[in-house]
């Protein structure tokens, strides 16, 4: 009985050795796994469309109504980017206040504002609009934009400012 316990313990661990032996050898060298991987970065592109006032009329359209006028600032972002979007004063910003200037032969300024989409907050460097980019990647973010009633200012010249637009993460 001991010969046989000691022959089928020596037979079963030889056919372990023998099947782990195998499968190593079974391996086909001609054979191997690539691992293939990437890292997406987070990244946007912006662009704009103007804000057109057309028709600002000091003395009877416009005397106790302000003008309005709408652009955008369009993101194409990573999907789901969170992102910041502001803008600063423009170019003739005076005083926290957002101006236009005008040419002509007496230059002058038009005052205006610009509203974030909720058409009641400004837009400024400070007041920065927090938007999260959803699974397409572009989206138009509304631009309102305001002339203030009753702005005595000279006709005949084209008004004009340039804001400049910008996101961060």
């Amino acid at each position: 009985m001991k010969l046989t316990k000691l022959f089928l313990f020596l037979a079963s661990t030889s056919a372990l050795v023998i099947s782990s032996a195998g499968s190593a050898l079974a391996a086909d060298p001609t054979k191997a796994d690539l691992a293939v991987s990437a890292t997406v970065v987070a990244n946007c592109v912006i662009s704009t469309k103007p804000v057109a006032f057309v028709g600002y009329d000091p003395i009877v359209a416009n005397k106790t109504i302000a003008l309005a006028a709408q652009g955008a600032v369009t993101l194409t972002c990573t999907k789901g980017a969170a992102v910041k979007i502001s803008l600063d004063g423009g170019l003739h910003a005076a005083g926290g206040l957002n101006y236009m200037a005008g040419g002509g032969t007496t230059p002058s300024t038009l005052q205006y504002n610009l509203l974030q989409p909720d058409n009641s907050t400004p837009w400024t460097i400070a007041s920065k609009y927090t938007v999260a980019v959803g699974d397409d990647g572009s989206h138009d973010y509304t631009v309102n934009g305001v002339i203030p009633a009753g702005q005595h200012v000279a006709p005949g010249t084209d008004y004009a400012d340039t804001v400049q637009a910008q996101f961060n993460f």
